[in-house]
């Protein structure tokens, strides 16, 4: 059985009081059907404060498979990373290394939609140059109930949106798409600074 809980303890921010909770620090989506829903409504990770009703968040770290799709995500600082990780790249699986629970959602998301992350993270660095010096922190893949978009975050808001356009999509997917399977298949660190290097390294080549 691959889903592992733990006990863990956690001080209050609020109360000080000390308090424990059982957490799961691997997590099977075949064996554990609902935690994919319950990751991506942050259920998963929220802790109760028994004495003052607190709310705060599990932060890992956490390995999550979804052995259907072959995916493996780890949050956090994870022991072991690096023998699980050679372990899941030879049985094909797609591997990726994320800092927390908003990004861990958002690899779910466009895993969910059925697009590539590294696809996605090339498209929001086109996007950059459409900002004009405008200030963030982050960019999210974010789908909405009528569209997608690219969500723009600063100091932990929304800062704006961009229209997610599947041509820019399928247009980086026609340029990159061969090279990131041959070439790209052992990256775990997926994100805006990957895509940026990766443009720098290959973009002006394959205009």
């Amino acid at each position: 059985m691959f889903t592992q809980k733990e006990e863990i303890k956690w001080i209050c921010p609020q109360c000080g009081s000390q308090n424990t909770k059982t957490v799961d620090s691997r997590v099977s989506v075949k064996e554990e059907p609902d935690c994919r829903k319950q990751i991506l409504d942050t259920t998963f990770f929220q802790m109760t404060c028994p004495q003052c009703g607190q709310k705060e968040y599990y932060l890992g770290p956490l390995f999550y498979v979804d052995e259907e799709a072959k995916q493996m995500i780890a949050m956090g600082a994870v022991p072991a990373f690096e023998k699980e990780k050679e372990n899941y790249l030879a049985l094909g699986y797609a591997v990726r290394s994320v800092p927390g629970i908003v990004e861990l959602c958002e690899k779910i998301l466009i895993w969910q939609a059925g697009l590539d992350d590294r696809i996605v993270e090339l498209v929001k660095a086109a996007d950059t140059v459409l900002l004009k010096g405008q200030e963030f922190d982050e960019m999210l893949y974010a789908p909405d109930e009528d569209a997608v978009y690219i969500e723009l975050i600063k100091d932990g808001a929304s800062a704006g949106r961009l229209p997610f356009l599947d041509a820019v999509y399928d247009d980086m997917q026609e340029r990159f798409g061969a090279l990131l399977q041959n070439d790209y298949d052992d990256e775990t660190i997926i994100d805006l600074k990957w895509a940026a290097e990766f443009f720098l390294e290959h973009y002006q080549t394959e205009k």
